[in-house]
């Protein structure tokens, strides 16, 4: 009985063994990447990189122009996670900028500051903020102008869910040592 037991359990010990090691050595490299989920960029630092995180980016375009005219950025923080939003230097910064989803009531958010890149609100990204983006519905900016005119400004909410699913799977496979090493 022995002399059969021993030999199958270093077969089968073999044979772990090599499923392990050809899995990491055929594993993709430890690399940061980007993918995009229909209108969303979802933009991920090297597994290994355990303190860095994932960030979910839409950039509005003004297809009559041809530019950007916002730029909408999810983002992870220690204490959750912020909805960061960039427009064009040209608002009345006391108005703040509204947000709207379908027929919903519009929600004013203060501008933090202006940098190089436009003016910038932050806006607490919880639960119910991230759930509103999932449906497939429509979803816009209201910017007050320097003209005292509002400007809405559409954003697509396409591929925001798959987006997030994306990044909540990759947050599990950073925090695991094992999904690491496994392609």
């Amino acid at each position: 009985m022995n002399r059969i037991a021993v030999p199958l359990a270093l077969l089968i010990l073999g044979l772990i063994a090599g499923w392990i090691g050809h899995a990491v050595l055929a594993a993709p490299p430890d690399v940061a990447t980007v993918a995009l989920y229909d209108d969303w960029r979802l933009g991920c630092p090297k597994l290994s990189d355990t303190k860095a995180s994932c960030t979910l980016v839409q950039d509005i375009i003004d297809n009559k122009i041809g530019r950007e005219i916002a730029h909408l950025s999810v983002v992870d923080l220690k204490d959750g996670r912020d909805l960061v939003i960039t427009v064009p230097y040209d608002v009345q910064l006391p108005a703040g900028i509204g947000m709207q989803f379908g027929k919903e009531k519009v929600k004013v958010y203060p501008y933090k500051t202006c940098d190089m890149n436009g003016c910038i609100a932050v806006v607490k990204a919880d639960d119910a903020l991230l759930k509103s983006f999932k449906p497939q519905r429509d979803a816009r900016l209201l910017v007050a102008q320097l003209d005292n005119k509002v400007a809405a400004l559409p954003f697509s909410l396409k591929g925001f869910a798959r987006a997030e699913d994306a990044h909540a799977s990759f947050k599990a496979k950073q925090k695991s040592w094992l999904a690491r090493i496994m392609p």
